[in-house]
């Protein structure tokens, strides 16, 4: 098992603890401009991710995993290790449209809901965290699925 097979099922693992039905995979998301932000550092970092439109109602950083019923969303942190905290949400596939874009070294994910808000999270996608990016797949074709209209990428 490579390295990104072990992040990958430790991630599955602490959603899985939190969630009744089996998980399908899980990956680490962060609010839009947040990975740039933390490349910046300092003020000048500060002031990109605050100009960035954020997630409303998501953590700076969330574990997202996929069931076959829905998404599950978890506040979660990632300084010295892995960890959530609290759930955030639930939402049944069909509650929510979703779309994705490619960033250099991420993935950005939108979340499209009822009443018009869009939900920008983004996920690092190189080396060990390769297999988020198939995460984002799975959610953006699972909502697609039902017939949920997506969101366009902002």
């Amino acid at each position: 098992m490579g390295m990104a097979e072990k992040r990958a099922a430790k991630i599955v693992a602490l959603a899985q603890a939190q969630i009744q039905e089996p998980v399908l995979s899980a990956a680490l998301f962060l609010q839009k401009g947040r990975s740039g932000a933390m490349m910046a550092g300092g003020l000048v970092g500060m002031a990109i991710h605050s100009a960035t439109k954020s997630a409303e109602g998501f953590a700076p950083t969330n574990i997202l995993a996929v069931t076959q019923s829905g998404l599950y969303a978890f506040r979660a942190s990632n300084n010295l290790g892995i960890k959530i905290h609290e759930p955030i949400g639930y939402w049944p596939w069909g509650a929510f449209g979703a779309s994705t874009r490619a960033g250099g070294m991420t993935k950005f994910l939108f979340l499209g809901w009822g009443n018009g808000a869009v939900s920008a999270l983004e996920t690092q996608t190189l080396g060990v965290q390769s297999f988020q990016g198939a995460v984002v797949d799975e959610i953006v074709g699972r909502a697609a699925a039902t017939g949920a209209i997506p969101p366009p990428p902002v």
